[in-house]
């Protein structure tokens, strides 16, 4: 599988709990 598709079937939510940099990251993109 790839990046997006597992994204899709665990959800951004999930990632983001269980990972803080890949939170990190995208908090800096949401602020864009």
């Amino acid at each position: 599988m790839h990046g997006p598709q597992i994204a899709s079937r665990i959800g951004l939510d999930a990632i983001r709990g269980r990972c803080r940099h890949f939170a990190a990251w995208l908090a800096r993109i949401e602020r864009l």
